[in-house]
């Protein structure tokens, strides 16, 4: 957004008020990326499983891993997924762990999920829940993880990728939120 006082980078989901044409209300325009107002949004990004998937597999294209990140230019698995469901108006908690009591299970069998559903590991002795993940349908999965560098898609049922292989056996849960 590029007003008087410089450029600056907004965040997916930002608000913007709109200062409806006061007099003294700096001038902003849009330098990249797109605006939707408001009221617009459900349209733009309805509720709908397959709708939020697609949105998991594009918006976060090229983002770097960030601990405790909610962008698209620095994220975590919760944070990728909090600020994807949250474009789609489904509010869920801050970390996975958390994520992973909301919903209803969705099955064990990777195959069977459906676009949208949300699946959760655990690197841990104790189980604790310590990533999250979307299905996109066809054992493929979109998440944000340090081991990957930031946002990938993994294909689950490639026995040949060692990444994927370690994260079917640590699936610890399935939960379906939309």
């Amino acid at each position: 957004m590029r007003s008087a006082h410089g450029t600056r980078r907004l965040p997916l989901g930002a608000w913007v008020r709109d200062a409806g044409g006061a007099s003294d209300a700096p001038q902003e325009t849009v330098v990249e990326g797109a605006t939707v107002a408001a009221r617009a949004l459900a349209d733009r990004f309805p509720r709908t499983p397959a709708a939020t998937a697609a949105s998991a597999a594009t918006l976060f294209a090229g983002c770097s891993y960030q601990w405790g990140g909610v962008t698209p230019w620095g994220a975590d698995c919760s944070g990728f997924v909090q600020a994807v469901y949250r474009l789609h108006g489904v509010e869920l908690p801050r970390d996975a762990w958390q994520q992973a009591l909301e919903g209803d299970d969705a099955g064990s069998a990777i195959d069977a999920l459906a676009p949208g559903d949300l699946l959760f590991f655990s690197d841990r002795d104790d189980l604790r829940i310590t990533h999250v993940g979307v299905a996109l349908g066809e054992s493929r999965m979109a998440h944000v993880s340090l081991g990957r560098g930031g946002f990938a898609v993994e294909r689950l049922d490639d026995a040949r990728d060692a990444y994927a292989a370690r994260l079917v056996r640590q699936l610890r849960a399935t939960r379906r939120v939309v």
